[in-house]
């Protein structure tokens, strides 16, 4: 699927997760332009669109900016950075859309194996509401939990929750980043996974995770 070695002329998309629009992600864009990528943000709703129709977005937004005639060089084919529920979004398509042409992808507190904490809020009327179809078949879990064949995918997962926010709010009995567990950011035959001592949003701004986003989308590794 790649070259194995650093492509900085490259271009990096950032998709955000659940309630966001991108502008978290303005400063892991920031260190990933200084370390010589291109980033782009992709933006989607993530309250009111599902998981799949999110992904048929990405996949246009993909080909509208790098279609066949740009992918057939190394350079023209995008890596992709996810925090959260954008890695399903991002996964959900390169199953969808095997023809996708991509380099790596990393995804950043990914709850592929549905998540507990949104389960709970789900449990409430205006849970549900603001959750809005990011629940089903994603953070409610049924999604999917496998890496597409020869895809390089690696995965940071955070195991710092300020104050016991994960276990004392959600009732999450395990290492977590305050909103996801770390066993529920794992998928079968991803590349690589790493945990960080970050919180969710942490992973954002984490100098360690930045830099470990730079190695795997250059190198296909975390070192």
């Amino acid at each position: 699927m790649h070259n194995g070695h650093s492509d900085p002329q490259a271009t990096v998309v950032l998709v955000h997760g659940l309630w966001m629009n991108g502008t978290e992600m303005r400063w892991l864009a920031q260190r990933l332009r200084q370390w010589g990528y291109q980033t782009l943000p992709f933006r989607y709703h993530t309250v009111h669109a599902s998981v799949a129709e999110s992904s048929q977005q990405l996949w246009q937004f993909l080909e509208q900016h790098f279609g066949p005639q740009m992918c057939n060089a190394p350079s023209g084919q995008p890596h992709l950075v996810c925090h959260s529920l954008g890695g399903m979004v991002a996964l959900e398509m390169l199953h969808r859309y095997p023809q996708a042409r991509i380099g790596r992808m990393v995804a950043m507190g990914t709850p592929f194996r549905g998540n507990v904490a949104a389960k709970k809020i789900a449990q409430w009327s205006w849970g549900r509401v603001i959750l809005g179809r990011s629940l089903s078949g994603a953070l409610g879990g049924g999604g999917l939990t496998s890496a597409p064949p020869g895809r390089e995918i690696g995965i940071l997962a955070g195991n710092r929750s300020l104050l016991g926010v994960g276990r004392k709010l959600w009732g999450i009995g395990e290492a977590n980043d305050g909103t996801i567990a770390v066993s529920e950011t794992y998928l079968d035959g991803a590349t690589a996974h790493r945990v960080l001592p970050v919180v969710h949003m942490g992973l954002l701004f984490s100098e360690t995770a930045s830099r470990m986003v730079y190695q795997f989308i250059s190198t296909g590794r975390f070192e």
